[in-house]
């Protein structure tokens, strides 16, 4: 379950269930370098997003 108030406020909230689901059901088609690349790149961004939006 989600709250669309908050997925509507995300960034890219489609794109970030895409790639959760790809991480799931994909996982022997998963690309390491693109992990490492989100985890690096994208995942503080988004981390400060979600701050942003709880505090």
């Amino acid at each position: 379950m989600r709250d669309e108030a908050t997925f509507e406020k995300t960034a890219h909230a489609p794109q970030i269930i895409g790639f959760r689901n790809r991480l799931i059901h994909g996982y022997d088609a998963v690309d390491h370098a693109i992990v490492w690349d989100v985890l690096q790149n994208k995942l503080p961004r988004l981390k400060a997003e979600v701050d942003s939006l709880l505090g």
